[in-house]
């Protein structure tokens, strides 16, 4: 309930930020964990406004993975939900 209300604010701001600053984009990001990036311990979301060649990266690197092994940490994953 409450992680759909943030969303729902999330959403509201954005368009408000894109509106505002006519930017081409948005990234919504979220940091779990110091090693994630995370700097200060408690929730909050970051809604960073982007411009076409803003020079921002933010780089993830998606690893191969087998479709077995996805299906096998699925289901362990669910134990625990």
């Amino acid at each position: 309930e409450t992680a759909g209300k943030l969303f729902s604010l999330a959403t509201v701001v954005a368009r408000a930020i894109k509106e505002e600053t006519g930017c081409d984009g948005l990234n919504v990001l979220q940091n779990n964990g110091e090693v994630a990036g995370q700097t200060v311990h408690h929730f909050h979301l970051h809604l960073i406004p982007r411009f076409k060649d803003d020079g921002v990266v933010i780089k993830w690197e998606p690893k191969e993975t087998v479709a077995e092994e996805q299906q096998a940490l699925a289901k362990a994953i669910k134990k625990y939900i």
